[in-house]
């Protein structure tokens, strides 16, 4: 008898620990704001006719460039990462954003309420049109380009976080030896508060 109080003990206490387990901050959606990423381009001074550069200017040599973003993370207090993947990957021209100076935003989605010192944007892929009409894809080594932005912010229950982050295109675009090049180059464009949208 003694053995069987034991055991209906131990799983009281097993299930006490599943519920306590279940209602952590980190899990509970009604302690949750909303992190969304605002992308932008920027290029080198000359517009949308890209001659800045001059004739070793990459950007003057492309009609379009494609960014597949696959993942956006955001490092919270403890160190850990939270994932952000409502929407992704989706892919967005970043050319057409520098030649007209416009933005877009990425999917937002839930995120535990709390302070984050750093977003991480994962980029699978990048498609590039060249002048002639040419399409070249340029693949990265292994699962993708790792971009890790340094930005302190905070999510607070029920309201939308916007971080802007832009892409300097003349940095992160190169042309060696006749082959385009991609190496991303990501500065934060400010942060803004607003309501969670229902």
């Amino acid at each position: 008898m003694r053995t069987s109080r034991r055991l209906e003990l131990s799983a009281a206490l097993f299930a006490l620990a599943a519920v306590v387990a279940g209602c952590a901050p980190g899990q509970d959606k009604s302690l949750q704001g909303s992190l969304t990423a605002r992308l932008s381009a920027s290029r080198p001074a000359g517009g949308a006719e890209g001659r800045a550069g001059g004739a070793d200017d990459p950007l003057s040599r492309l009609l379009a460039v494609n960014v597949s973003f696959s993942g956006v993370e955001a490092r919270g207090r403890d160190g850990g990462w939270v994932p952000v993947q409502n929407g992704l990957p989706v892919s967005v021209d970043l050319l057409a954003l520098a030649n007209v100076g416009d933005t877009v935003t990425l999917p937002g989605d839930l995120l535990p309420e709390g302070q984050y010192s750093a977003l991480q944007v994962r980029i699978n892929q990048v498609d590039l049109t060249a002048l002639d009409g040419r399409h070249v894809t340029i693949a990265p080594e292994g699962r993708g380009w790792l971009v890790l932005v340094p930005v302190d912010f905070t999510v607070d229950l029920d309201r939308a976080t916007i971080v802007g982050l832009d892409v300097h295109l003349d940095q992160s675009i190169k042309f060696h030896d006749g082959v385009f090049e991609f190496d991303p180059d990501v500065d934060v464009d400010g942060i803004e508060r607003g309501q969670v949208s229902n």
